[in-house]
């Protein structure tokens, strides 16, 4: 967050643009989650996550089950479907399962088992949790 003066005019600019929701290492959750802003996970999650922004997996993480975000970046270990406009997969970090994105980043080190599809269309800009329960 940075505040700027212009004239007698102040502003405060918060860059990340969204809120950040923890998951704190120690901590688990079974069930479905619904998030506006980012999320960084250093616990156990099993169930689906829906996120308008970025979610974060990890070194200490354990997870599984089905993320739809904007972006994902996996450190940890990881079981189940992502999808994302874009996925990193980075630290030596263990997914299996199956992968939906339009690009996807790779790092030396990481072991991936499963299947990848590529995806033309980036998910719309509409939120994504709103789309999600429209579909229901």
């Amino acid at each position: 967050m940075a505040v700027f003066s212009r004239n007698d005019k102040t502003t405060t600019t918060d860059f990340s643009g969204k809120e950040i929701t923890n998951i704190a290492f120690g901590s688990e959750i079974k069930g479905d989650l619904k998030i506006a802003g980012n999320l960084q996970i250093a616990g156990k999650i099993s169930g689906k996550i829906y996120c308008n922004s970025e979610v974060v997996i990890g070194k200490t993480s354990i997870c599984d089950g089905s993320i739809i975000a904007r972006k994902i970046t996996v450190q940890g270990k990881y079981t189940g479907h992502l999808e994302a406009d874009y996925i990193e997969l980075v630290d030596e970090c263990v997914v299996q399962g199956e992968i939906i994105s339009n690009r996807i980043l790779m790092k030396e080190g990481v072991i991936f088992e499963g299947t990848s599809k590529h995806r033309e269309a980036f998910l719309p800009d509409k939120n994504i949790i709103l789309e999600i329960e429209e579909k229901k």
